[in-house]
């Protein structure tokens, strides 16, 4: 039985964080005015706070997007040797007021700016590798960015950042307000970014990055998107390390630090953000509770980490590859042709992403299905309309009227496609907890959700029951006639191609032996014998 997800409309929604937020902040005020938070607890809390921001930020490109980055300790050091030399060239322990205010958010603004810029220029390249790969090229890029902080004060010939002495005397601005309300902006726009259309294209790729750009989504923008996102807020949080410190040594942001934050995404749960808030705020207030063992804190990171490996291992890697069909990989440039040419209206695809052989017209479905099984039904449709959706990411972020309208339009059109095939009702309900014979049709309509020219199915039956595969030779006549596209099929069972093709070619070891009508077929000599044998005399 399924079971729908009960779900509470996106407004109310919003409403209801913001009460609990305001709510948040005026509970710890009231503990702080009462007494109740001193000075140690709070400063205690702001270093919490600060681990928060990097651990979500960190899950963006480790839970949200699947990859296995090993350097965010790189990317906190630029935001604070950024914002501790900006607030040091610009005295601001000498101004008072607006000034003051001003400098201080330009600082933490330059500092995940700056990261960013690191987090595309190391994620161009890096995101093109995966899981041992990907982490051993963060990790060197994480220990590089230390080395040149040790030593760039020798190449330049003046202080710059202090070398292996490190930056002193940065004016101390952090407090726990204002951690907080960066902690809850990290959140904040994490989330909204997460819950629009540029968030399903990065869960979709973590979830198939084949089936992703298949869809129509250009996994390598927003892999590097994903990438500098994360390493901004990295640049953030490692500001307010500076502020809260108030120096800075290259020691600190060593390979021990990106490890210690990795240990807080992966104990908290991959891709839970609520995780990554309650691990890094456990982790780093429990250690100070009991400040005895202070000396084995590493220690224990490090065995939490190996202990989360050998009993969760599928969380650290991404999704792994299925078989295809190679007619269909080369008609959608997953393979390129090695001569030829392949042609859509005209238009030679050669040179073509996948992604935009898609957008082109050419959807497909998989023969081992690939859904984005851990995301609704309907998003799985809507990621399928995803070359439709042109809102902004600050649109998104910020929730312009343009988001509202267009996710409105998307949730829409979900579930008019989800109605032809009786589907409405499972709107809600995780794509994964489908029966097969449901799934096999979620993936059709999200192919469909593409508005395609042209259709590929690739062994829609395999699987199937006799009365699945009758209802799947009905929904595919139903898309032949109701939107009026092209449709090819890769198909073994003979009864659903020859009651439904209108025409057929058959393939004997890589070449066409014969095309024709189903009648044609069926009575071709040439194609009897390759498949039933020739008759001896």
């Amino acid at each position: 039985m399924i079971e729908k997800r009960k779900t509470i409309p996106m407004p109310v929604r919003y409403l209801i964080n913001t009460v609990l937020v305001l709510a948040l902040f005026g509970l710890f005020y009231g503990l702080m005015q009462g007494g109740m938070i001193d000075g140690y607890s709070s400063t205690v809390l702001s270093l919490a706070g600060i681990n928060i921001i990097l651990a979500v930020s960190l899950n963006v490109a480790t839970g949200y997007l699947g990859q296995l980055p090993l350097g965010h300790a790189g990317f906190m050091a630029v935001g604070a040797y950024t914002g501790g030399i900006f607030l040091k060239s610009v005295n601001a322990s000498d101004l008072s007021g607006p000034l003051y205010a001003l400098a201080i958010l330009a600082a933490l603004v330059l500092s995940g700016v700056v990261a960013a810029v690191f987090g595309v220029l190391i994620g161009i390249p890096a995101l093109r590798l995966r899981g041992d790969y990907l982490a051993i090229i963060t990790l060197g890029f994480g220990e590089v960015i230390r080395v040149i902080i040790q030593n760039i004060d020798d190449v330049l010939g003046f202080e710059f950042t202090g070398g292996i002495s490190g930056l002193k005397r940065i004016p101390s601005f952090t407090n726990f307000y204002l951690v907080l309300a960066c902690v809850v902006v990290t959140c904040l726009v994490i989330h909204m970014v997460m819950k629009s259309h540029h968030g399903r294209a990065i869960l979709a790729i973590r979830e198939n990055e084949i089936a992703a750009e298949s869809s129509g989504i250009n996994t390598t923008y927003y892999k590097v998107m994903a990438f500098s996102l994360s390493a901004f807020f990295a640049g953030v949080a490692g500001c307010l390390y500076a502020g809260h410190i108030g120096s800075l040594v290259p020691k600190d942001f060593g390979f021990m630090k990106s490890i210690e934050i990795l240990v807080n995404v992966v104990l908290g749960g991959l891709g839970s953000m609520v995780g990554s808030v309650l691990s890094a705020s456990v982790l780093t207030i429990l250690p100070e509770a009991l400040r005895a063992f202070e000396d084995y804190r590493m220690v224990a990171y490090s065995l939490a980490l190996i202990v989360v490996m050998i009993f969760k291992p599928s969380g650290l890697m991404g999704p792994n590859g299925a078989g295809k069909t190679t007619v269909f990989n080369l008609l959608t440039n997953v393979y390129q042709p090695t001569r030829g040419s392949i042609l859509l209206d005209g238009v030679d695809t050669k040179g073509k992403k996948v992604y935009q052989v898609n957008q082109m017209g050419i959807a497909r479905t998989f023969q081992n299905i690939r859904l984005f099984k851990e995301l609704s039904v309907a998003d799985n449709v809507k990621i399928g309309m995803h070359k439709s959706l042109n809102c902004r990411l600050p649109a998104a972020v910020l929730r312009l009227p343009t988001y509202w309208k267009e996710e409105k339009a998307a949730q829409e059109k979900a579930l008019d496609l989800l109605s032809i095939f009786g589907m409405q009702d499972l709107a809600e309900v995780k794509a994964g907890s489908l029966p097969y014979g449901a799934q096999r049709r979620l993936e059709i309509i999200r192919a469909l959700a593409s508005e395609p020219k042209l259709l590929l199915l690739d062994e829609p039956a395999a699987g199937m029951n006799p009365s699945e595969t009758a209802e799947l030779m009905q929904n595919i006549s139903k898309i032949r006639d109701t939107f009026q596209i092209a449709i090819m099929l890769i198909e073994h069972d003979m009864n659903l191609v020859m009651g439904i093709c209108e025409g057929i070619a058959v393939l004997n070891y890589g070449k066409i032996i014969a095309k024709g009508t189903p009648d044609e077929i069926r009575n071709d000599p040439v194609v009897i014998e390759a498949y039933l044998g020739k008759k001896e005399a």
